[in-house]
């Protein structure tokens, strides 16, 4: 049986989906948020099985886009508003691309790597950073569904701690016997 969709346009869409998180009483962006990188993990599933044009796709892509309405909404923000400031920052930008990923051109010139042990960056930025916040490893592979990277930078850098403590315990025990 096929689905069967709604031909509303983008702006009907927002203000039912605004109208729909009060119904249901989601008001905590910082929830929302969780949400919309579980739902962005979710394309990542799809896209790591090489289903780009599937209806899990659409449905992944869908959950993002209404977790993110809802998320501004109750942050008191305009989508519209938000997408047109981000197009005007980028409709003129110059630059190239490096790795998939739009780079500016002042960036270029200085661009920091953007792999750390063969991972993407900001992956490994983002998964430091939730831990950080005190998410359990096993929590965080928990909540992003597909995210094995996870786990391998937190090995790699556990192992680096661990390497360069030893490095510091050798030199300042040898340190030591010299005195």
């Amino acid at each position: 049986m096929e689905p069967m969709y709604l031909d509303y346009d983008i702006n009907d869409l927002t203000i039912r989906i605004n109208s729909w998180f009060n119904e249901k009483g989601l008001k905590d962006p910082i929830m929302q948020y969780a949400k919309l990188n579980e739902e962005v993990g979710e394309i990542a599933h799809e896209l790591t099985r090489g289903n780009k044009d599937n209806d899990e796709m659409k449905d992944a892509i869908g959950d993002t886009f209404v977790t993110l309405v809802g998320m501004a909404h109750h942050l008191g923000l305009d989508l519209s508003e938000c997408i047109n400031m981000a197009y005007q920052t980028i409709r003129n930008r110059k630059g190239k691309v490096v790795e998939g990923s739009f780079v500016k051109d002042d960036e270029t010139k200085n661009a920091e790597p953007t792999k750390i042990y063969g991972f993407e960056m900001r992956h490994v930025e983002m998964a430091k950073m939730l831990l950080n916040e005190g998410i359990t490893p096993h929590e965080l592979k928990e909540h992003m569904h597909d995210f094995e990277w996870v786990a391998d930078i937190i090995r790699k850098d556990f192992e680096k701690q661990i390497s360069a403590a030893q490095n510091g315990l050798m030199k300042s025990c040898a340190s030591n016997k010299r005195q």
